[in-house]
């Protein structure tokens, strides 16, 4: 009896010890990332959110507004995510726009997620052995699909969500269920609540309440709706937030094909064939995390119909899943629970209920990937017939073996991928070569080596760049034609290496696509007007001006074309509208020269002087 009570005193030990151990590795794992850059959607939440940039004094626009609308400057549908920006304007106040905290901080707070995982794992599974926790949290912590969440500065509403939420869960079930207080349910609501305003997919967790209690616990339903009351309020509330600051749908404005694959789906059979070959890809990338990319939009992704076997084999997979979870949550409750969790967190962006405004992300399954570790974690000993208990059996040292030869080669993977994430262009090329069929992943490399061509002083290397650039432009529009930012962009970079002939026909394709891109009519206009074309030059300003009458700088433009062209009052009254609306150095000159040509030399020379005052 007194060796029992010696060996029940030493328990916290080891798991103090293995809770520090979890820490470190995690961050050790991705501590290659703390000398990377900003990539990708940095700029939408953090680094040039307005409301960001003037830091926590923000805080009531954040929850007042959509969280991209100080980035976009539009209203209406786009994510609802104020605590996210509310971290990030705290690390704004102490860090300022700098990658390296901002990567450090992320890597924080994934090794306290992982810490937090474990925790709770203990708690509800308080009947098997330390070493059955640890080894789903192994699991999470190095499975290589969370590189993109962990590695880009962006995915810390990822993150947030899923703290908030796990240690939400733990709270709730503490270590004594039966005695819940009051107190305990309101942190955990609170928790919860952050958790839903990190990101909206974190409503999902609401279903885990519930599920935990009635399967995991074997709670009283009286007792568990009593208890869940709170947490549905805060999700109510949520839900009534978002529908009023941004709109009802869960689906962004204007997302198209390009966005999500099944928006060019015809037909039942397009439609739920796609969607299950989206749920299939979701399983190959836990169980066979290779070829991880950042897009898998059109058309890495494509449309299939019921003729392909992958439609057939991912329904029958699923299935198979769901029916085991329902039909063995008695015998096998665990790893039952750990499939309903997975299900229940990659509904809300599975595309297979309502489409969402992405068809496949690796970050969708952040909060997933806890249910299948779950699932994993009681599958591998049933499979070497281990009693998870006490974890002992005949074959432990071969399941230890299995699980540590996994672990080894998802750190190598995932060490080598944080190695993508360093910078943009990096990113993006390895987004090329994952995502050879992906239109947005071959635009976005070709934008990157046209910015690079754009800011480089060096001859051949800006030629090089726009080369490249061209190139890839052209293989996105290869895979889909009718995409217009590729378009424009083309044309755009034939224009910046001084191909005019080129620049021409595809400024003219943009616009019979359509008649009013704006930057197409003002780059088409500025070419006509290199060629001395200042006719053409001015119907094409003329038209931008009516489709964009609220920027100056196309009025600005179009004085110029007619100040050439000799229609020097016009000229006049177009610098004049520019000057109410915002003063700037080019009108003044404009009204300067017009003066000038007039034989006004009193006028003249006023604008000229109020153009330096200006400058």
């Amino acid at each position: 009896m007194a060796k029992s009570k010696k060996e029940s005193e030493s328990k916290p030990a080891p798991l103090l010890a293995i809770r520090i151990c979890i820490g470190v590795l995690a961050f050790l794992l991705y501590s290659n990332t703390f000398s990377h850059k900003f990539t990708l959607d940095d700029d939408f939440f953090f680094l040039k959110n307005k409301a960001v940039a003037k830091g926590v004094s923000s805080i009531g626009d954040f929850f007042s507004h959509g969280s991209m609308q100080d980035f976009t400057g539009q209203v209406g549908m786009q994510p609802y995510r104020p605590v996210t920006l509310l971290a990030f304007a705290i690390q704004k106040e102490m860090t300022g726009f700098k990658p390296g905290p901002a990567h450090f901080v992320n890597v924080i707070l994934y090794a306290v997620l992982c810490i937090f995982i474990f925790n709770l794992l203990l708690k509800l599974f308080r009947k098997v052995s330390v070493w059955i926790p640890t080894m789903i949290t192994l699991l999470f912590l190095f499975h290589p699909v969370h590189t993109e969440v962990v590695a880009s500065i962006k995915s810390r509403d990822e993150l947030l969500a899923a703290l908030f939420g796990i240690w939400s869960l733990a709270i709730f079930f503490g270590n004594k269920t039966e005695n819940r207080t009051w107190l305990r349910i309101s942190c955990s609501a609170i928790l919860f609540a952050l958790a839903v305003f990190s990101k909206e997919s974190a409503v999902a967790i609401l279903a885990f309440y519930p599920l935990i209690s009635l399967l995991v616990i074997n709670e009283k339903v009286k007792k568990v709706w009593t208890h869940w009351l709170p947490l549905l309020a805060v999700a109510s509330l949520f839900l009534v937030m978002r529908d009023q600051i941004v709109g009802s749908s869960i689906t962004p404005a204007k997302v198209n094909v390009i966005d999500n694959v099944l928006y060019g789906a015809n037909g039942f059979a397009e439609n739920f064939a796609t969607r299950m070959e989206i749920l299939f890809i979701y399983l190959r990338l836990l169980f066979v995390p290779l070829h991880l990319t950042w897009d898998y939009s059109f058309n890495q992704i494509p449309i299939i119909n019921l003729s392909s076997p992958i439609a057939w084999i991912s329904t029958v997979i699923y299935t198979a899943l769901f029916v085991f979870a329902l039909t063995m949550w008695r015998k096998k409750k665990e790893m039952s629970f750990g499939i309903l969790f997975y299900f229940i967190a990659l509904a809300p962006v599975s595309n297979f209920f309502f489409l969402f405004g992405s068809t496949l992300a690796e970050r969708f399954l952040f909060l997933p990937s806890i249910g299948f570790c779950i699932a994993i974690g009681f599958a591998l000993p049933t499979l070497f017939k281990i009693d998870v208990t006490t974890f002992s059996g005949s074959n432990k040292m071969p399941m230890i073996v299995t699980i540590a030869t996994v672990l080894l080669i998802f750190g190598v993977i995932t060490h080598s991928r944080n190695k993508d994430w360093e910078s943009n262009i990096k990113i993006l090329e390895a987004g090329v070569i994952d995502s050879p069929n992906s239109a947005r992943a071959h635009s976005g490399l070709a934008s990157e080596y046209r910015i690079q061509g754009e800011k480089s002083a060096d001859g051949a290397i800006r030629a090089e760049n726009f080369k490249n650039a061209a190139v890839h432009y052209r293989e996105a529009l290869r895979i889909l034609p009718d995409n217009l930012f590729s378009l424009y962009n083309l044309g755009l970079t034939y224009q910046l290496s001084g191909d005019t002939i080129n620049a021409f026909k595809t400024y003219k394709t943009t616009l019979e696509n359509d008649p009013n891109h704006e930057f197409a009519l003002n780059n088409l206009g500025t070419l006509y007007g290199n060629r001395l074309q200042y006719d053409s030059a001015i119907i094409c300003l003329e038209r931008v001006v009516k489709v964009q009458p609220d920027k100056p700088l196309y009025r600005e433009n179009l004085a110029i074309f007619q100040f050439f062209a000799g229609n020097y009052d016009v000229a006049i009254g177009l610098a004049q509208e520019v000057i109410k609306v915002a003063p700037t150095v080019k009108a003044y000159q404009i009204l300067s020269e017009c003066y000038r040509m007039k034989g006004d030399a009193v006028e003249a020379s006023k604008y000229l002087e109020l153009s330096k005052q200006t400058q």
